[in-house]
């Protein structure tokens, strides 16, 4: 039996650069201040506002200072210079430093160097997406793919789990660890008629040009025209609750349901306590999602608000598509074939949140309306 935590309400990106704006101009001093909001224009990929912002006066106090020009530097491409303020952040107790150090040193084809880093950083915290990602990038360049297989059933064997073991244990042809956890029958569900029929009509109209929404962070998979409107469910619009306590309904129904053939499937393995982070993505017509999953989701969804139909009225556009991550550039994988998916408005899918996905561009010049969720596990009560 899940038991729901509220969420607590959150302001949007806007509302959180104003009005650490306004601080940062009655406290010029505050160099925390200016790497905050610094972060924040980073996460939404304007990096030269953020640089005008820690350009105003150099502030390497800190190990979240020394992470937020890293950063910067990394996107400006002066990797010497974000490599030193990475090993910097870290000797200041950081430890995120590690990862994001080994992501850099991949980027530079360092495989070699960047190994034991990212092994470092994963002893630290075996949930680590960036160092597990930078690890199984640089392991395959260097052939060592029966060490890919040995980490990825390790996460699985010792409980360390991490959400791109999956995908590890596909490009190293783990067939059997991987039978039952990765087929798209046994572990993707669609609901369909879970609201009422004008609920869809209702979230559209709310959606579209609701205040808070955001263009599509650099930060996320979104690629192309279109917009985000983060914390939906705090934002206290009545459709969405409605909506979320139908899908808490089918969650309950269905997801606990699967039926794995494996005590260390992810699914078994049912938190106690959980939250929901929830987001709406509106893309254009040329809007998408480029291959991704959600390493801190337990359970992942979506449900289709609108669904755009092609020119030629034949069926609807924007599919989704699961599979493996292309951790090497590419993912046709017989160890874990992908499957497409056309999604239908007003329908529901589950999956689980180590699946990888992305989705296709519309081509239409109605927006396509999507209302995402993790159901991810939580401590407390």
């Amino acid at each position: 039996m899940l038991n729901w935590l509220p969420g607590r309400p959150k302001p949007d990106i806007h509302t959180q650069i104003a009005a650490l704006s306004r601080f940062q101009d009655r406290l010029p001093g505050r160099s925390d201040i200016r790497v905050k909001l610094a972060g924040l224009y980073l996460h939404l990929g304007e990096f030269g506002k953020a640089e005008s912002v820690l350009g105003q006066k150099v502030c390497l106090d800190s190990p979240d200072a020394l992470l937020c020009h890293a950063r910067l530097a990394r996107h400006r491409g002066r990797a010497s210079i974000a490599e030193g303020h990475f090993y910097a952040a870290q000797a200041l107790g950081s430890k995120v430093a590690l990862a994001e150090l080994g992501r850099l040193l991949v980027e530079q084809e360092r495989y070699e160097e960047a190994v034991p880093l990212c092994r470092e950083a994963l002893a630290t915290d075996p949930g680590d997406f960036v160092a597990a990602m930078a690890l199984c990038r640089s392991l395959i360049a260097l052939n060592q793919i029966d060490e890919l297989g040995q980490w990825g059933g390790a996460c699985l064997a010792l409980g360390q789990w991490n959400a791109l073991a999956p995908t590890a244990l596909a490009h190293a042809n783990q067939t059997e660890l991987l039978e039952g956890i990765v087929s798209p029958k046994s572990s993707i569900t669609s609901m369909t008629n879970i609201v009422d029929a004008d609920t869809p009509g209702q979230l559209f109209e709310q959606l579209t040009e609701h205040t808070s929404r955001s263009k599509l962070p650099a930060s996320n998979a979104g690629k192309g025209g279109g917009w985000r409107i983060s914390h939906l469910l705090e934002l206290g619009i009545p459709s969405v609750e409605t909506l979320f306590e139908r899908i808490k309904q089918g969650i309950r129904e269905r997801a606990l349901g699967f039926d794995a053939p494996t005590d260390w499937h992810p699914l078994h393995c049912v938190p106690e306590n959980v939250g929901l982070e929830t987001w709406a993505n509106i893309f254009a017509g040329d809007g998408y999602e480029d291959w991704h999953c959600h390493p801190a989701g337990w359970l992942s969804g979506v449900f289709y608000v609108d669904v755009p139909v092609s020119e030629e009225g034949s069926s609807p556009d924007g599919q989704i598509e699961f599979g493996p991550l292309p951790i090497s550039g590419q993912n046709d994988l017989e160890a874990w074939p992908k499957q497409l998916i056309m999604p239908q408005k007003g329908a529901l899918l589950l999956f689980p949140s180590y699946f990888g996905h992305r989705t296709y561009p519309s081509q239409s010049s109605r927006p396509r309306i999507s209302i995402a969720f993790d159901v991810v596990p939580k401590t407390g009560h």
